[in-house]
């Protein structure tokens, strides 16, 4: 049986578990907020601006992100047995980061 390099079995799971594309995402490019290959329309884009205002506004948003910040510290620094559970933690963390950064900059955002 063939041995499966890192790198092969990265190849292969690569396909199953990533089933968002970069043409999924909400990107931001020459002014103009795009999401799956389609300009967004000025009220389309006062929607996302006023729905990412009220999620900052949340207290609920803000206790789920206090919440899982401390799970993965508690994670980190407390329960940790290996290098995996560290990282896992940083994770969460990460992900919470991008979040609340993305939901900051759409709320910033102004249209004409």
């Amino acid at each position: 049986m063939a041995k499966l390099t890192k790198k092969k079995l990265h190849g292969l799971a690569q396909g199953l578990f990533n089933s968002v594309s970069e043409k999924d995402i909400l990107v931001f490019e020459n002014s103009k907020l795009i999401h799956n290959g389609n300009v967004l329309t000025v009220a389309q884009v006062r929607s996302i601006i006023e729905q990412a205002k009220t999620i900052q506004s949340l207290d609920l948003w803000r206790l789920l992100v206090d919440e899982m910040k401390y799970i993965a510290n508690k994670k980190m620094y407390f329960d940790s047995k290996s290098e995996e559970d560290i990282l896992a933690g940083k994770m969460v963390l990460w992900t919470v980061d991008v979040l609340e950064k993305k939901i900051s900059n759409l709320s910033k955002l102004r249209t004409k």
